[in-house]
């Protein structure tokens, strides 16, 4: 089987040749320089190590380029003026609109070559207002020729565009960019109607987006939810965010579809409502320190028609020797043997991991079928991996940041 085939059928609960195994590269991509990835590019890269090739919400790359979203549509933003600026270390994102103008401010940071959101824009409960219009001025055009040139370069590989232009449901890009998680804890209590008012504004956007999307050539779809009771509660996520998602669901379902849902973070808490949601699978699931729930309770508390995507939790990958991986991933193919599951490194992936365990993975399930290991040499030993500031991201909380 290819990857294609390989992951739609596990996602798609048929048999499989094998458990797909599926590395997560943001972060550890954009911040390493590796020996023949301006040829090989991402999937190149993946192909390499033996992975298999599921593209998260983004289009191919070399290491030096910017990472680009995957919609199955053009974004127009009508009256509303987008302008940003950079002074130095500070960068600053305007939303100019006739009924006044929202501010994002960024910081940059050396060390780690990435802009921190410093400044939300939603600073008052006036604001909604503006948010409102920019998600009513914000019209969608079905385009799907960005998603089909990908394909046509990697047949084997499976895309999943975002399917809605703010990458994350209405409330879930509140609390990450527009308004921030403190300041919307008092605005939704105490300017409950207004955030509504803009809330109910950017859904009526996103459907959209899942109109167009369901309608599209593209099979299965991603959104970057972040999903976690460090900055949501169960009733927040009941109230505000799983409507939504279930409402994409049942569009892209209409057409046999399939929705995946990034979800990165503490989950205890909100498995029994994600368990009765509407969705085809749940991603980047991480064990403590990362997340707050083990695989084997996952595994018990999700229906078996979820698919899992994960298992391996980035500091474990960073830490991990050879036999401790081989290991693990012995343990999780086991663990979900006749399940729904799709091996990978929960959430991004650390830059200090090192470039050997893609292969250790890859290899150790090849062994376990009694297969030959992949060849995995394409890389120098001596000048495999150079550090490089290239700054990246994935689901920027903004579908223009």
């Amino acid at each position: 089987m290819t990857s294609r085939e390989r992951l739609l059928a596990v996602l798609r609960g048929q048999s499989a040749d094998r458990v797909p195994w599926a590395p997560f590269l943001t972060y550890w991509w954009d911040q390493n320089l590796i020996e023949g990835a301006e040829r090989l590019g991402e999937i190149g890269f993946k192909k390499a190590v033996g992975a298999d090739l599921l593209m998260r919400g983004h289009k191919d790359r070399p290491v030096h380029n910017e990472y680009e979203n995957l919609f199955m549509f053009r974004i127009n933003y009508g009256k509303t003026k987008i302008s940003e600026t950079i002074n130095g270390d500070k960068k600053q994102l305007l939303y100019e609109t006739p009924f006044g103008l929202l501010r994002a401010g960024y910081r940059y940071s050396p060390e780690g070559d990435t802009w921190f959101l410093m400044e939300h824009p939603v600073k008052a409960a006036g604001d909604f207002r503006i948010l409102k219009y920019i998600a009513e001025d914000t019209i969608l055009e079905a385009d799907h020729e960005p998603y089909l040139q990908e394909q046509k370069k990697n047949p084997d590989a499976l895309f999943l565009p975002l399917i809605t232009p703010f990458t994350k449901t209405a409330f879930q890009s509140m609390i990450e960019f527009w308004v921030g998680t403190e300041e919307l804890c008092y605005l939704e209590a105490d300017e409950n109607d207004a955030m509504k008012s803009a809330m109910e504004a950017m859904q009526r956007t996103s459907m959209e987006g899942a109109r167009i999307s369901a309608a599209s050539p593209a099979e299965v779809f991603l959104s970057w939810e972040d999903t976690s009771t460090t900055n949501i509660s169960p009733s927040w996520y009941e109230s505000y965010i799983l409507p939504e998602i279930n409402g994409w669901c049942e569009m892209l379902h209409e057409k046999a579809k399939l929705y995946v849902q990034h979800a990165c973070g503490h989950l205890r808490n909100l498995l029994p409502l994600i368990g009765n949601s509407k969705i085809d699978a749940i991603e980047s699931v991480s064990e403590p320190p990362t997340g707050n729930i083990y695989i084997e309770e996952v595994m018990k508390m999700l229906p078996e028609h979820i698919t899992v995507i994960g298992g391996i939790e980035p500091v474990f990958f960073v830490n991990s020797n050879k036999e401790e991986l081989e290991g693990r991933t012995d343990l999780l193919c086991d663990l979900f043997k006749g399940r729904r599951f799709i091996l990978a490194n929960a959430d991004s992936c650390p830059p200090q991991v090192d470039i050997d365990k893609f292969g250790i993975v890859s290899s150790r399930i090849q062994k376990r079928l009694g297969l030959q290991a992949p060849d995995i040499t394409v890389f120098d030993k001596n000048n495999r991996i150079k550090p490089r500031g290239v700054s990246g991201y994935h689901g920027s909380p903004s579908n223009i940041s």
